[in-house]
């Protein structure tokens, strides 16, 4: 049977690339790495070199202060990771050597004689060790300084990516790392995910694939795709079991096996099917699959699948005809969900980090999370959360806000990429959209004269997105949607001038108040991305800013502080640096709001998580107010993976921003909400995206007076958006707290005149009045509010 034991006792040993071209000297053995005259130190794997050094006293915390600068520096180190292992073959086994994933270019030696080279931080590398008896062997894997070998690769002319983010587009490694608006500049390296010796059986299952072909009545039509490998000439022994479980449905299917690929169909009586919350049950099969030969057993796996059949409504342009909607099983699905980035800067992390984020994905009511394409690939467990409580997954490609070579170079790596992500992912009944990267439609070339668009490159050609990708999928799987990019400019929304006539948008435009036109009257029908500052509570700036700087964030034009920039994020201290207009933003939000921004740290942190707070409730419940004509809306984003100043909810510490309690209230499955005034007056709405009916009594009363400003009772359709007989006047001022029982229960509020600004001192007695202060996290020093 197959056991799985992870290589220990690592070390490793670094040294610049100009010390190693000097020397002329490339150990391929442990003993030659030792006493080659680098430094060495402990290594943890999985892990980052960075994080090492951290550990050995070699660096200092590179979240705190400036500390990240020192970072840079590291980036034309060599690596050689060392790691000694005894083995042992067992009878009728093979053993594998496999590295989970080596951050990026990597020469790979095995007792001094290279196994291979790998330089795709997303796929794992495998190798069959012989069967040589029991013996000792070591690993020496030299990984090369990322920025110096992607020197070795040509750009087309019209290669394009962010501020000195070139170089990411050359090598299959994560584009984050190498500086982002929510991410600091570490290109890091690395053995970032285990490596393990695996025991297989000779005999076994390579792969297999469980999903629904026809769904309806009382009966679902299944497919199965097994491959295996055997070791007999002849397969007349072979048979495979396919069986599952779910609750008082099970099924049983039997198959002899023929060659070592079969496509073979059977049904399942009285299913349980799969839906994303709000409509309907997360039920899950228990799946095993079993390998015979003869009475014997060889292999046997054991996964999970739903059922469930996804499809994809889009078209373009956006506007009376246009659409972008998502259906499960026929339903149509409103989505409320937010964007996820890293869980951590470094990637060896992002797995331990990843399960604070899924409990607020649940916590939230969120029915979708979109993988961002700057990012790296989620561990098992993030799709296994999310298959379990019923969270739609929007999959990227690891592309983001770029165009990437089309060369075969990069077609050769990416294939590869895509193809195993696909086979390991698709059985995951909550991968509901492939995408085939981030904003990379956006950043085709093109020219302007007199304000026309000419010469604009199609990126309907594009051969990664339109060629490849949907390529590996037609083969792998052809059972979900797939959209080329997000958003997708595809031909009808090109010839109509690109990204703002496409169905689904990125709304981000002038970044300029949450209710302008921008927002207010987007054409978007599905919003993939938008967001908003909030300034982090007082208690985690002081966690990564020194005392020097925490007075220091500059004013609504300039911020000089080095240590807010680059925690803004941003990864150069000069005139040249990317992003170092994010923390006058933020400022220029507040102050657009309030109309002053406040000296003291904490009532400024305060006014900012207010205005961020109205911005995400706004976005949010502005979709759900125009349900079906908008049909969904991921918000960016919900947790940041490192301290810094963002649009996230919640910080790298896992403290949450007032804007999170907001966006559990803008999200429940049934929600009261008011629409924007029109002639003076506000419609309350009533949101159920719940498949019963919902009657409830409600009250409107305005804070901090508690007066009632209306009640009465509404009956809504299941899954509906539907008006309720509340029409009140929008009073300058006022604060108006919601209130229902009945089929649901809940509350909810709406900021009156919010476009005229706030003052600040009521603004608090309404909130504390209604309770919402109890929400804040990390204002240990904020003032009392009256």
């Amino acid at each position: 049977m197959r056991k799985s034991v992870p290589v220990t006792g690592w070390r490793v040993t670094f040294a610049p690339n100009e010390t190693v071209k000097k020397q002329a000297f490339a150990p391929k053995t442990v003993n030659e790495t030792l006493s080659g005259g680098f430094e060495t130190v402990e290594a943890a794997v999985p892990g980052n070199f960075e994080l090492d050094l951290m550990r050995a006293g070699r660096l200092p915390d590179l979240y705190y202060g400036d500390n990240v600068l020192k970072a840079q520096e590291l980036e034309n180190m060599h690596l050689w990771y060392t790691a000694r292992f005894d083995h042992a073959p067992e009878p009728g086994t093979q053993t594998v050597l496999t590295f989970g994933g080596i951050d990026t270019a990597a020469e790979i030696f095995l007792d001094g004689g290279q196994i291979g080279f790998s330089e795709n931080m997303f796929v794992p590398f495998t190798y069959a060790l012989a069967d040589e008896g029991p013996r000792a062997h070591e690993i020496v894997v030299h990984i090369l300084p990322a920025v110096i070998y992607a020197r070795g690769r040509y750009a087309a002319a019209t290669v394009t990516a962010h501020s000195f983010n070139d170089d990411s587009v050359k090598l299959r490694k994560a584009p984050y790392m190498y500086g982002w608006d929510i991410m600091p500049r570490i290109v890091s390296a690395g053995l970032w995910k285990p490596v393990t010796l695996e025991t297989l059986p000779l005999d076994r299952i390579e792969d297999v694939f469980v999903y629904p072909w026809s769904l309806g009545g009382d009966r679902a039509e299944m497919r199965c795709r097994i491959a295996v490998r055997a070791e007999a000439d002849l397969m007349t022994d072979y048979r495979y079991v396919i069986e599952g479980a779910c609750r008082d449905s099970v099924f049983r299917f039997e198959r002899p096996i023929t060659g070592a690929d079969s496509l073979d169909g059977f049904a399942i009586e009285n299913p349980y099917l799969w839906y994303p919350k709000n409509y309907g049950a997360p039920d899950l099969y228990d799946v095993t699959a079993t390998l015979m030969r003869g009475e014997t057993v060889c292999d046997t796996k054991r996964f999970r699948i739903g059922l469930r059949i996804v499809e994809l409504e889009q078209r373009s342009p956006a506007g009376p005809d246009g659409e972008f909607l998502i259906r499960v099983n026929d339903k149509k699905i409103f989505c409320m969900g937010s964007n996820l980035v890293p869980t951590d800067a470094f990637p060896s992390r992002i797995d331990a980090y990843t399960p604070r984020q899924n409990e607020m994905l649940k916590d939230l009511g969120c029915n979708i999370a979109r993988c961002w394409g700057g990012s790296v690939y989620p561990g098992e467990a993030f799709y296994d959360f999310c298959d379990e409580n019923g969270i739609l997954v929007w999959q990227d490609f690891a592309m983001a806000c770029a165009r990437y070579p089309e060369d075969l170079r990069t077609l050769t790596e990416l294939e590869r990429e895509v193809r195993h992500v696909v086979r390991r992912l698709r059985n995951h009944p909550s991968i509901a959209v492939w995408a085939g990267d981030n904003e990379c439609d956006s950043h085709q070339p093109r020219q302007f004269i007199n304000g026309r668009r000419v010469n604009a490159a199609d990126p309907n050609d594009n051969l990664l997105t339109r060629g490849l990708i949907p390529f590996v999928l037609r083969n792998e799987d052809h059972t979900r949607p797939y959209v080329p990019s997000s958003p997708y400019v595809d031909p009808a929304a090109f010839a109509a001038g690109s990204e703002p006539y496409a169905a689904e948008q990125h709304l981000w435009g002038p970044r300029d108040f949450f209710k302008g036109d921008f927002y207010m009257y987007s054409t978007a029908h599905f919003a993939s991305e938008t967001g908003y500052h909030g300034c982090p509570s007082p208690d985690s700036l002081k966690k990564f800013l020194s005392p020097a700087a925490l007075g220091n964030r500059g004013t609504g034009r300039t911020c000089d502080d080095p240590e807010w920039m680059l925690h803004s994020s941003t990864f150069r201290i000069d005139g040249f640096a990317p992003y170092n207009g994010r923390i006058p933003l933020m400022i220029r939000q507040t102050e657009r709001l309030f109309g002053y921004a406040e000296k003291d740290l904490a009532m400024f942190a305060l006014q900012s998580q207010i205005s961020q707070a109205e911005a995400k409730k706004f976005f949010i419940e502005h979709f759900r107010a125009a349900k079906w004509r908008r049909t969904g809306i991921i918000w960016w984003n919900l947790i940041d993976g490192w301290p810094q100043v963002s649009d996230a909810v919640a910080d790298w510490y896992g403290t949450k921003k007032l804007a999170y309690s907001y966006i559990k209230r803008s999200q429940q499955p049934f929600c009261l909400l008011f629409d924007e005034p029109s002639g003076g007056l506000l419609t309350l709405k009533a949101a159920n995206d719940t498949p019963a009916p919902v009657t409830v009594s409600y009250r409107v009363r305005t804070m901090p007076e508690g007066e009632t400003a209306y009640e009465g009772t509404c009956a809504v359709s299941p899954g509906e958006t539907e008006k309720t007989g509340c029409v009140i006047p929008e009073t300058p001022g006022a604060f108006y707290l919601i209130e229902w029982e009945g089929d649901e229960t809940g509350r909810n509020h709406y900021t009156a005149d919010i476009c005229h600004g706030l003052d600040l001192k009521r603004h608090l007695s309404q909130l504390k009045a209604a309770g919402f202060l109890d929400a804040l996290e990390g204002f240990s020093d904020l003032p009392a509010v009256d």
